[in-house]
């Protein structure tokens, strides 16, 4: 038997329609992901392009070129009114730089700006604009950039540039990290994202938890051997678009156009039913296998049975791989950790009360014992399963062998 015969349900990101996603196996449609999402949200499609898609309809991304991934994010609000035409924006402001609108963006129409640099002895900077409501929580800043003779550049969230903000300095030209700093707002993290056509998507995560602030975001064209201040060429610059802030966020979510107001895209949410009556999973055994990406510090998914929530797969503090026994109210430690933001395969099986967990071709060092035993009916997402690239199910327990083999990097 072959690991595609053993399976009873595979499914790779490729068929879609408003409310659906097909699987591969089974064919009769009796596998194939219910879907929902209340707002419309965006993309990168085949060609590399940001796209609109509408509510309800799922997401297959394919941001980083390659196979198509399935998109499933929470819920998250674009706190910058005015993503696009960033001169409308409270608190936008230039200083050393002109600003140069009808610029091809990544959407591939002419909504971007061309920030050149002046040939003064100065900062040379863009403030895209502040956030339209106070936070003390994490706060992820991020915008699409294109380098035009300038690779290094500073981001910085502030309330003021006194005494209470934080910054990070990036060099474009290999992706690397420069150094962050700040006084009285902590620099978290930032990403540097890769897209079609010389742009690329950029952001800093901060936090302050004990001050309800406005966060302005900043650009700084940096000179090539990094310094804030410096003389201009006059003909130096780089291409932005699309700014965007998110508030209790750690990370950067995908593009939520605003155009006067803040705008809310509401939490992708598959999920599958009549695992038992359609033979997805045995009475009380089974095996689910994930290839994901994970960042959400939340649970990730449920298998549920006919009266309740039975195992919660949790991302536990961002770095660890748990699993919660509901009905049992223990836990089970898999003893796996990982990097937020990274791919991870897992892998879960299960046979009468004795659940094993792993992750990227490793076994877990040992096993859980829940109360009872388990009849899963309903596989459900909970806050983010991020860009999934395969979801596998099988109605026995597959040997130790065959889950390394399908969870192995």
């Amino acid at each position: 038997m072959s690991l595609y015969d053993d399976a009873s349900l595979i499914m790779y990101p490729s068929g879609y329609k408003s409310g659906k996603i097909y699987c591969q196996k089974p064919t009769d449609g009796s596998g194939d992901l219910t879907f929902t999402r209340a707002s419309t949200a965006t993309r990168v499609n085949e060609s590399g392009l940001i796209e609109e898609v509408a509510s309800g309809v799922p997401r297959i991304d394919f941001t980083d070129g390659g196979c198509g991934k399935l998109l499933l994010e929470p819920q998250r609000t674009n706190q910058i009114i005015y993503s696009e035409v960033i001169t409308s924006n409270p608190n936008y402001g230039i200083s050393g730089v002109t600003n140069t609108s009808g610029q091809t963006s990544p959407k591939g129409d002419t909504s971007a700006y061309l920030i050149t640099e002046d040939s003064t002895t100065a900062e040379h900077y863009l403030i895209f604009g502040i956030s339209e409501s106070a936070t003390t929580t994490h706060v992820t800043s991020s915008f699409f950039i294109k380098p035009n003779g300038r690779t290094k550049l500073r981001i910085t969230n502030y309330f003021n540039l006194s005494n209470q903000y934080a910054f990070v300095d990036l060099d474009l030209s290999n992706n690397s990290f420069i150094q962050s700093g700040g006084i009285n707002v902590s620099y978290v993290s930032h990403t540097i994202t890769d897209l079609d056509n010389g742009w690329k998507r950029v952001s800093l995560t901060t936090l302050k938890d004990t001050s309800n602030y406005r966060y302005n975001v900043r650009l700084n064209l940096l000179d090539n051997s990094g310094n804030l201040t410096y003389l201009g060429d006059g003909t130096s610059g780089a291409y932005v678009f699309g700014v965007q802030q998110e508030h209790n966020s750690t990370y950067p979510t995908s593009y939520i156009p605003t155009a006067g107001s803040t705008v809310t895209r509401v939490a992708d949410n598959p999920s599958l039913s009549g695992l038992q009556t359609n033979g997805i999973f045995g009475a009380t055994q089974g095996t689910i296998i994930l290839d994901m990406t994970w960042n959400e510090i939340n649970y990730i998914f449920d298998l549920r049975d006919a009266s309740s929530t039975r195992l919660r797969i949790f991302n536990s503090s961002g770095t660890d791989f748990l699993i919660r026994d509901l009905v049992g109210a223990s836990w089970y430690t898999t003893g796996f950790t990982h990097v937020a933001g990274e791919r991870t395969k897992i892998g879960i099986t299960w046979n009468g009360t004795t659940v094993w967990a792993f992750q990227n071709g490793v076994k877990a060092a040992s096993s859980k014992t829940f109360a009872s035993s388990m009849a899963i009916t309903e596989w459900q997402t909970g806050s983010y399963l991020g860009e999934t690239r395969l979801v596998y199910m099988a109605a026995t327990v597959l040997s130790d062998a065959q889950i390394i083999e399908l969870t192995t990097l």
